[in-house]
């Protein structure tokens, strides 16, 4: 017996016996790679279905799109939107929210933490290189904030007038300043509480972004002036691979706009739509 191991172990170690070892590895590694691509490429709709559940990511602090009351619960127009949509999808209740924030929003979705994100995602290149997006659902008016009210100073280089980073906002400010022969600048900023210091510090002539976001920062010494300089348009938006989801949620808007649901919300939020022009 012995004799006999030490014969195989000595035609493992030969040439064959590593070809033998190199093709049976491979073919494991195959197998393994198949299954990861195909559960990475699957969608999502037949678990949904079969579990009677969907997670939908809503934004945590976007009055009056979504926001956590004292409760901890989800309130506002995409809250009600998301229930409105997850239950259309399921043919009932099992609707479950996650919060998220602008930058952990796509993060969660591709952890699979969610399904679907209904929480103020941009219509834009980037959200539509990494995501798949919906038809527009809600569009948003973007103004200039300003500390006390001051006037832009347009004849002076040293003006600026502040972006999020990677924003929507960016192109029609730069737009709006070609317009108007502007000398002033447009900086990047990377936070809503950087631009909020900015401003009050004079480093910022004015600040643009979406309404939703300058109401929260509407204030001390801070106004939104003028008149919209642009609109923002947002959409739901799954995973890059997962058409059949992407479909289910456009269906469900389409029925929820169909049968006066959308209406009914934008209406008790204020909140406009690209869906009806």
């Amino acid at each position: 017996m012995k004799q006999h191991l030490n014969q195989l172990k000595k035609w493992l170690q030969g040439p064959i016996g590593m070809m033998l070892c190199f093709a049976v590895l491979a073919i494991a590694a195959f197998f393994v790679i198949r299954n990861t691509q195909n559960s990475s490429t699957e969608s999502s709709l037949p678990a949904i279905n079969k579990n009677h559940a969907i997670v939908i990511g809503v934004q945590s602090d976007m009055a009056p799109f979504c926001k956590e009351n004292s409760s901890g619960d989800p309130v506002g127009f995409e809250a009600e939107l998301a229930k409105a949509v997850g239950e259309q999808i399921l043919g009932g209740p099992g609707v479950q929210y996650l919060f998220v924030t602008p930058k952990s929003a796509r993060a969660h979705l591709t952890n699979g933490d969610c399904h679907v994100l209904i929480a103020c995602m941009s219509v834009n290149e980037t959200n539509k290189k990494n995501c798949l997006l919906s038809r527009p659902y809600a569009e948003e008016n973007m103004y200039l904030l300003t500390c006390d009210a001051r006037p832009i100073d347009h004849t002076s280089m040293s003006a600026k007038i502040g972006v999020i980073r990677g924003s929507d906002a960016t192109e029609p400010v730069k737009n709006m300043l070609v317009q108007i022969g502007s000398a002033a600048s447009v900086v990047e900023i990377g936070s809503y509480p950087e631009a909020q210091e900015a401003l009050l510090s004079g480093r910022l002539s004015a600040f643009c972004a979406p309404y939703s976001v300058l109401a929260k920062l509407d204030g001390n010494g801070l106004s939104i002036t003028g008149h919209s300089i642009g609109t923002v348009q947002y959409a739901a938006a799954v995973l890059s691979h997962d058409e059949t989801l992407i479909k289910a949620v456009d269906s469900a808007l389409e029925t929820l706009r169909k049968n006066g649901t959308l209406n009914t919300l934008y209406q008790k939020y204020g909140v406009t739509t690209p869906l009806e022009k």
